[in-house]
């Protein structure tokens, strides 16, 4: 069984309202992909689902690419932020 971390969430805007709050935590493997973090959310969170694959996740003031692995070099406890896709005009 591999380690995990827990990986703190917050969630902007409309994630924060289907999930009821704006900061979740999740558990993750350390060598864990941007694609796999957001996996995690959507499964822990299913109503959020659909949102959370198309939201960006941020580090600090850096949006992360699919395959990074944000948490390899993250000083505990990591913290990321999802924010979803918005619009308007």
């Amino acid at each position: 069984m591999s380690a995990t971390t827990a990986v703190r969430i917050q969630l902007r805007s409309s994630l924060a309202g289907r999930v009821g709050r704006p900061v979740v935590t999740v558990q993750a493997s350390p060598d864990a992909t941007t694609r796999d973090i957001r996996a995690v959310v959507a499964e822990t969170y299913p109503d959020a689902a659909g949102v959370v694959e198309s939201a960006l996740l941020v580090a600090g003031d850096r949006i992360l690419g699919a395959e990074e692995q944000p948490l390899a070099n993250a000083s505990p406890p990591p913290t990321l932020t999802l924010i979803p896709p918005v619009s308007g005009g």
